[in-house]
Formats: structure tokens, sequence, C-alpha cells
């Protein structure tokens, strides 16, 4: 009871309220049937509540929602019958005042029914078994009894699939399952294995060879019973088959890797399982493994020979069409050889690279050792060689160079033997040896002697003796425009003058002199009187006192009247002092022309007057 005032004053109070308050229900799911079920079996599962009934609640088998659902069960049992195996959980859960509270689950595992299948040969020989097989589907071990038609055999457990049973039935006996469980469930049979007694068929297999490795050889079965026949063989490591033939004899190409004997592990006709005889042992040879070898990289013009080892095949082949144990190779290229041994076996090497290095083809030449100067002899290398060659010179004289095109002066003439050896980075080497002559020419001295010195101009040839030293050309400048390239030549001055004439030679190497000489070539000399008296003195008008060497001469003398009394062209042939005509000429002046054609083609005149005395 509570008090109230108000304003000072107390009150009275009445009235109660009463306040309920619910627990929260809770729903627990948990598995009640079997855990593991078959296939179209059922399980259950619990729910167990806390709360206030009627409750309420939904549950999911993962796939899909059950609910709501109504209940006033504590527990409520749900039955189910799942197709697979499920797991169950609740999803929403109430009671007649609140919501509550879910937890657990339940996993129900479904197992599939198992089968059995019979299947089995429809026949067999009489006296021999047979098999017939029960397929299983389902978890194993698999129990099961089967059937022959006059009692029921088993139960058998077996894990097997298939299950084969052997059976020896002396009349044609139809066989069935007749129950069947895995570790799980109890299952379902279907099938019949009639078996029909008929003969024993047999098989024989044979062949006997011996091949090489890679190659196939045929191996032989025959058959006796009623086709089709089906058979396995053996080749000692692993079955080969069922094979089937309609044919009485089966030809099998095989094709071993290492010695095999080949035998039969099973045969079977149209009916029955048979007998088996023979076996074929097959030797395999390996094939021989040869390789080439030798010195497999060479140099240009050396030679190498290539051999097989191991030695002692029978036959070779090389790639270059050679049959002999050994080749012997000048030429590059990609060598292989195939070989057979004893056994007839056929065997390839690897191929290898043969390799010929060029070798270089030396060649050189050098300049002329003729020279005017120090003799510094230039060699030019005409060699052909592959690039990042080395080069090594001798010069005849204990000196060497290492460079590609060198140059070397010699201390004295004479005849070197000049070598050159070029290595290549194949290290393949030539050497070429050759002669150079060296020899040191003397200079040029020039020097002629005229002969004459002095003439004069109407006997202008002078005859110039070369005296030079050393010289094998000559060239001469006789100062009036005209040369000469004579050693010892003549000429002939035209005109008076002095001449320096000019001797340039040369001699072996090339290298020049010179010399200059003056010569004197003087005027023609006319007297102005003469007394042709035949006294022997002074008798004749002129005499030059030497012979005049020239191309034409003519002398024409006149009287003071202009008339001719002498006409001479021969320089011998003097005026005498007589007219042409035979008298004697007066004394007094007389006029004369003189014409003188020098042997150089120059043309003088001289004209004066000469006074006649007797």
């Amino acid at each position: 009871m509570a008090t109230i005032t108000g304003a000072g004053c107390p009150g009275s109070i009445s009235g109660v309220a009463d306040i309920t308050v619910n627990a929260i229900p809770q729903a627990a799911l948990a598995l009640s049937g079997d855990p593991v079920i078959c296939n179209g079996e059922t399980s259950e599962f619990q729910i167990n509540f806390t709360g206030a009934a009627p409750y309420t609640y939904s549950y999911s088998n993962g796939s899909s929602i059950f609910g709501p659902v109504t209940t006033s069960n504590n527990p409520e049992i749900i039955s189910v019958t799942p197709g697979n195996t499920t797991t169950y959980s609740l999803t929403t859960i109430s009671d007649d005042n609140c919501p509550g509270l879910i937890s657990g689950t339940a996993q129900v595992v479904v197992n599939a029914l198992p089968t059995a299948t019979v299947i089995g040969n429809p026949s067999i020989c009489n006296g021999s078994s047979t098999a017939f097989n029960i397929g299983f589907t389902g978890t194993g071990p698999y129990t099961y009894t089967y059937s022959n038609g006059t009692s029921t055999l088993g139960p058998f457990t077996t894990t097997n699939n298939p299950e084969i049973i052997t059976v020896n039935p002396t009349i044609s006996t139809s066989y069935n399952v007749v129950t069947v469980s895995d570790a799980n469930c109890i299952g379902s049979a279907s099938g019949v294995a009639n078996v029909t007694v008929n003969q024993i068929p047999s098989a024989t297999i044979s062949g006997t060879n011996a091949i090489c490795i890679g190659n196939n050889t045929p191996l032989t079965i025959s058959f006796n019973g009623v086709a089709p026949f089906s058979y396995t063989y053996s080749n000692g490591v692993s079955n080969i088959g069922p094979v089937s033939t309609a044919n009485t004899t089966a030809t099998i190409p095989v094709s071993p890797g290492t010695s095999t004997t080949y035998s039969l592990v099973s045969i079977n006709d149209a009916f029955c399982p048979g007998t088996i005889s023979g076996s074929a042992a097959i030797t395999v040879n390996p094939l021989p493994q040869p390789v080439i070898v030798g010195d497999f990289e060479i140099c240009d013009g050396e030679s190498s020979t290539l051999s097989v080892t191991p030695a002692g095949f029978n036959a070779y082949t090389w790639s270059d069409g050679s049959v002999s144990p050994t080749v012997v190779s000048t030429t590059p290229g990609i060598f292989t050889v195939q070989v057979t041994d004893v056994n007839g076996c056929v065997g390839a090497s690897p191929a290898i690279n043969f390799i010929v290095n060029q070798t270089p083809v030396i060649s050189f030449t050098n300049d002329t050792s003729l020279t005017c100067e120090i003799p510094e002899i230039n060699f030019t290398n005409t060699s052909s060689y592959p690039a990042g060659s080395t080069f090594d010179w001798n010069f005849g004289d204990n000196t060497s160079s290492v460079t590609e095109n060198p140059s070397h002066i010699y201390g004295v003439p004479g005849n070197y033997p000049i070598t050159l050896t070029i290595t290549t980075t194949a290290g393949c080497t030539a050497t070429l040896t050759q002669p150079v002559d060296i020899t040191f020419f003397p200079l040029p001295e020039a020097k002629f002697i005229p002969d004459p010195y002095v003439t004069n101009v109407f006997n202008s040839k002078i005859n110039f003796i070369d005296q030079s030293q050393n010289a094998v050309s000559w060239l001469w400048d006789f100062n009036d425009g005209a040369q000469s390239v004579s050693q010892t030549p003549a000429h002939y001055f035209n005109e008076v003058g002095e001449y320096n004439v000019k001797l340039i030679i040369t001699n072996i190497a090339g290298c020049l002199d010179e010399y200059v000489q003056q010569v004197i070539v003087n005027p023609f000399y006319i007297p102005n009187a003469f007394t042709p008296n035949e006294d022997g003195i002074n008798d004749y008008f002129f005499d030059a006192g030497y012979v005049l060497d020239v191309n034409s001469y003519s002398m024409s003398i006149f009287n003071r009247w202009g008339q001719r009394v002498f006409l001479g062209t021969d320089y011998t042939k003097f005026w005498n002092g007589y007219t042409e005509s035979g008298d004697k000429a007066p004394d007094g002046v007389y006029v004369y022309s003189i014409n003188v054609v020098t042997k150089g083609g120059k043309e003088h005149t001289f004209t004066g007057t000469v006074t006649l005395l007797r």
C-alpha cells in the first residue's frame, strides 16, 4: 500500500496491477529412429519442448520447409522416409505465449537397395566347369544365395564384384540368385545363367622366332571346337584378351621389347571354356647402337677418318653412300651410319656435324725496291682468310711483323725469303714463302761532252757524247725548242748563239739527275775582197775554209749593171773572177747573194759587195 498527498493534504488509494512473466519456450530436435536406413524405409526424429503447450514449429530437410505445425505432444515424434541422406533441423518454435529458441539436428543416412544380376556362359563342355557372374550394386560385402533349379546354395558372403561362381553341372542347368543383401540392405535379384553341356574345345599356341627390337613376328593359335572362339594369351607379364575369332587359326603379330614366351591363358569356343597347350618363345635382339668417332673438325685441305664404335658389325651404310667400316672425309656435312649386326638387326648412329674450316689461301705482293731514298718495301696481303685470323710475317732478315699489310726497311740489298703465316680462329694455318729481290740502285749522275763545243751556223751539227752513270733514260733539251731521248744524239742548230744544252737522266728506280753544258754557234763570215791573179793566194770568192753541212747552197755574183756574172750551187765551186762567158771580169766592186738552207730547214740569205783586184 502506498500513500499519496496533494497540495499538502493526504489522499486515498485503490486498485491492484498483476504482471505475469512467461518463460521463453525452447525446442530441441534429436534423432530418435534409425540413423541409417535402406531406401524406402522410415526413420524418425523427435522434438522436445519447454514452455506452455500447444507448440507451433516449422522444420527443414535442407531443401524445403515444412510447417508451421501445432502440437500439444511433448515430445513430438516425426516419421520420415527420405530418398537420400538428409539432415533435418528446426526453423521456428513458439509456445502458447512466446516465440522460442531452437537447437539440434537429425541426419538420416539413406543407403540404396543392392541388386544382384546373374550373367553366365550359355554352355560348357562335358566334364568341364564354367562360371557365371553375379554383378552387384550396393556396398560390399554382399551376402547372397542362388539356386540350380533343384536346391538353394548359400548364403555366401563376398567382397568380389562381380562374384564369379564356378559350376560343373553334368546336365544343362539354369542358375539364378535367390536372395541378396549388402552391408546395409536387402535387395533384389535378376537374371538367369543357363549352362548347356557341350564338348570341350582346345587351342594350341606356337611360334618360335628371333626378331630385332621394334620388329614384329606372328604367333599362331590353332583351335578345335565350335567357332567363334574367344581366347586370352599371356606375354609372361600381363594377359591380352579375351580376343574373339571365327577362324580355326588365329595369327597374332607381336612386337615384344624383350625376349618373351607367349602362352595361352584361356580358350572358349561358341559354348565352353577349353583346354590350352603350347608356347611361343620369341627371342628379341637389341638394335645395335653405333657411335661415330674421329676428328669432327678439320681444316680445308686435311682429311679425317671416321669410324664406328663398337667395331665388328656385318654391314655399314654411311650417309654419303660408303659401305666400309671407315670413311675418309674432306668435305663438310652431316654424317650418320647405319649398321647391321650378326642378328640382322639394323641401328643408326646419332648424326654428327662434320666441319671443314677454311684454310687461308696465301698470296702477297710488294712494291718495287727501286727507290731513290730509303729502301722501304710495302707488302700487300692479298690472301683469302676468314675474319679474326692472325698474321705472322718473317722478312728474311731476322725481323717480323704481325700486322696485316706491313712495311719493312732493309739495311742491305739481297734476295730475301719472305714468309707469311696466317692462322684462323679455328687453328687452321697456311704458310707461303716467296723471294723478294731487294736491290739498292745507285743514284744517276748526268754528264756529256759536246763535239764540238764551238761551231758555225752552216756547220752546226754537234754530237753529244753521253758520259752519264746509272742512266736508263735520257732527255736532251738543246735550248732551241728541240729535244731528244737518244743516248748520244746529234743536233743541228739553225741560229747563231750560245746554247745551254741540258741532259736529264733517269736511273732504274726513276731517280733523276741533270747536267748543263754550253755550246756556241758562230755566224757565217764572208770576205769583202779577193785577188784572182792565180798566185795561189786568195784567188777565189769565197772559200769558207770548212765543210758546209747544209741542205742547199747557191751563190750569185752581179756586176755593177746588175748583170749576173756567176752562179754556183756547190759550195766547193768558187768564183774564180771569170764571167759566165769565160771572160775575165774587170776589177771593181761586185754584188753577191748567197742563199743557204740549213739542215734544220732554216733559210739564210746573205747579200753584200766584194771587190775584185787583180
